[in-house]
């Protein structure tokens, strides 16, 4: 079996590339059973994403909620959001991922009207019930991208994936109108893009400073220029975490990685990712990976495989 992980930058984006220069299409089929804990880690990009569940129960976390999809539900997810994925017992998705300009050029009248008014909403997903009559028809549609997407011999594949996105969004713009429109139990669409950029911003902060010893909530708060209460419920909202936690979870990572790509000492380590205390480090690994840094590199080493 695979054990898989998304590949992130420390802000969380993802290091994917959803299609080529000249065509920003993106096909998966998950099983997430083949990744690690059963789990697509906490992740965002800036393209749409329509994920279909083929089988299984697979749970989406979106900040605060949590979304049970069954063997036949679909999900938009809006750009930018940051998301994860995790199966039950087992869970298979179909993801259809795109660029807003894989729809229209930015300066296009159809992406004006119809494009971008998603990307400004404060409507970060929505559901597509498959046991729904009335939503059958856009689950079709999507249906209908992935079977375009799967097609390894159609000499036009491209182009019918592109006619197909632009039926489905269609469908999909008139099926969500109200929804995309109805902010009232959500926040404003500019509160949550500047809610967004300032998580980010923290994250970035700590990617470029996580090895400095020193780094307090404070700092971290004081980058997205938020208060500390603030940054702890952007993170709490966003990552389910808190910025203290993220911090140090991000040093261990990196903890993890120069054990095995390097011969430093267990201190020299500890000390070049942000811990200034070796046994605070050592008792903070084996709580995270349930092995000792000593232990864990000397396994490696023997027995080399993921990290």
């Amino acid at each position: 079996m695979k054990i898989m992980e998304l590949p992130t930058d420390e802000s969380l984006r993802s290091q994917l590339p959803y299609g080529g220069q000249f065509f920003h299409f993106a096909y998966f089929v998950d099983d997430l059973t083949e990744y690690k804990d059963k789990s697509i880690n906490w992740h965002w990009h800036d393209e749409f994403e329509f994920s279909l569940v083929e089988s299984g129960t697979v749970i989406c976390r979106i900040g605060s909620e949590k979304i049970e999809l069954q063997s036949g539900d679909a999900l938009f997810i809006n750009s930018g959001v940051i998301h994860s994925f995790t199966a039950l017992d087992s869970g298979v998705c179909r993801q259809i991922i795109f660029s807003p300009e894989f729809l229209a050029t930015r300066d296009s009248a159809i992406f004006t009207k119809y494009v971008q008014p998603v990307i400004e909403t404060a409507r970060e997903y929505i559901v597509i019930n498959g046991g729904n009559e009335e939503q059958a028809g856009l689950r079709g549609l999507i249906a209908a991208v992935c079977l375009n997407a799967e097609s390894e011999t159609d000499t036009e594949r491209e182009l019918n994936i592109n006619i197909s996105v632009m039926v489905m969004w269609e469908t999909f713009i008139k099926f969500a109108k109200g929804m995309l429109a109805d902010n009232t139990k959500t926040p404003s669409p500019s509160a949550t893009k500047i809610e967004r950029a300032r998580l980010h911003i923290m994250l970035e902060y700590i990617r470029e400073n996580y090895h400095d010893c020193e780094i307090e909530l404070k700092d971290i708060a004081a980058a997205a220029g938020v208060s500390a209460s603030s940054a702890t419920r952007y993170f709490k909202a966003g990552l389910h975490t808190t910025p203290v936690r993220y911090l140090n979870g991000l040093r261990l990572c990196r903890a993890r990685e120069l054990l095995v790509s390097t011969n430093d000492t267990i201190t020299a380590v500890a000390q070049v990712t942000g811990f200034d205390n070796n046994g605070y480090f050592c008792k903070n690994f084996k709580k995270k990976y349930g092995i000792s840094p000593t232990d864990f590199r000397h396994k490696q080493q023997t027995t080399p495989g993921p990290l």
